[in-house]
């Protein structure tokens, strides 16, 4: 007959390892850790951002180069993750048809001005100093057919306002 073996004492320090990983899992989950890459902008083209004149003429506000979002994975990924963004860069979102559109904060790091351009080109509304991370709804006011995404304070910054025109340009 055997005499049975004493069970093997525990290690002080496997609970305690055990204890550490868990609050790491837990941390990295609350502090919104991803293991997702940074997206990177993509330069698709330019946009100028123009004013009618009183004698017809436009002029040239500002310009900047835009990633284009035109596909629906596109849209919905739009700036979300990205910690900055070029002084120069802007997102272009191109929608099928002209109507209501909405747009929110969730998950988007950087505080931006929204703008609601219509079939015209002319835009309707914008939406300026937008809070990151809120999933409170941004809508356009008036039927948009496109939306233009820049840095927060680029609208004040340029004298750029509801009326205003864009023009795009390929690269």
């Amino acid at each position: 007959m055997h005499s049975p073996k004493p069970f093997p004492a525990r290690s002080p320090l496997k609970p305690l390892r055990f204890a550490l990983a868990l609050l790491l899992v837990v941390a990295a989950a609350f502090s919104g850790c991803k293991n997702e890459k940074e997206p990177v902008f993509r330069q698709d083209g330019h946009l100028d951002f123009l004013r009618k004149e009183a004698d017809g003429t436009m002029t040239t506000l500002a310009s900047i180069n835009i990633e284009v979002a035109d596909a629906p994975t596109e849209m919905a990924q739009g700036l979300k993750y990205r910690s900055s963004m070029g002084d120069d860069e802007g997102m272009f979102f191109i929608f099928p048809l002209e109507g209501p559109q909405s747009f929110w904060m969730q998950d988007t790091k950087i505080s931006l001005d929204i703008l609601y351009v219509n079939n015209a080109l002319q835009i309707v509304h914008i939406a300026p100093n937008t809070v990151p991370f809120s999933e409170e709804s941004i809508p356009s006011v008036k039927p948009a057919r496109y939306v233009v995404e820049v840095n927060a304070g680029f609208c004040a910054e340029r004298g750029i306002r509801v009326g205003d025109f864009i023009q795009t340009r390929p690269n």
